[in-house]
């Protein structure tokens, strides 16, 4: 009996654990995604989309769907460039991409037509949008931490 009543006990911890860390799920990621189209506004299936972490060198591709739209996500925080490139087009190149935890970044292209040689690279900031949640977060930087004031307390 105390054999059943300690299993039972273990049984009952583990499943109450689980649901703790389900309730309180870290996001160490982010995402870069967005739409490419032509010169007149018309969406680009098939376009090869490369995207470089500067940090590390790690590259990711994908290729656009049927509705131009592209999705990278799992990424690690650090700054990144997207390349976008389909033969009988420009290549486009977006730099300055800054991705932090738990944020996406909305990266759009409109392609002109050209030589595949041909490559227009733009930098600067994305744009960073939360577009799956409905949360009101904020990054808090390493200066903002240090400047809190102690109330006489020392550390």
């Amino acid at each position: 009996m105390p054999n059943k009543l300690s299993s039972l006990i273990a049984l009952f911890f583990l499943v109450f654990c689980s649901q703790i860390v389900s309730v309180f799920p870290q996001e160490t990621t982010a995402i870069i995604s967005g739409v490419v189209t032509d010169e007149t506004g018309g969406l680009i299936p098939g376009v090869s989309i490369e995207v470089t972490n500067l940090d590390t060198g790690i590259t990711r591709t994908t290729t656009t769907g049927d509705e131009g739209r592209y999705q990278v996500p799992t990424l690690s925080v650090g700054n990144y460039q997207v390349e976008a490139s389909l033969t009988g087009f420009q290549t486009g190149v977006r730099t300055g991409i800054t991705l932090t935890v738990g944020r996406g970044a909305l990266v759009d292209f409109a392609l002109s037509v050209g030589e595949i040689s041909e490559r227009v690279t733009v930098t600067g900031e994305a744009a960073l949008v939360e577009t799956t949640r409905s949360v009101l977060t904020d990054l808090v930087s390493q200066q903002q931490i240090a400047d809190l004031p102690l109330n006489g307390r020392s550390y």
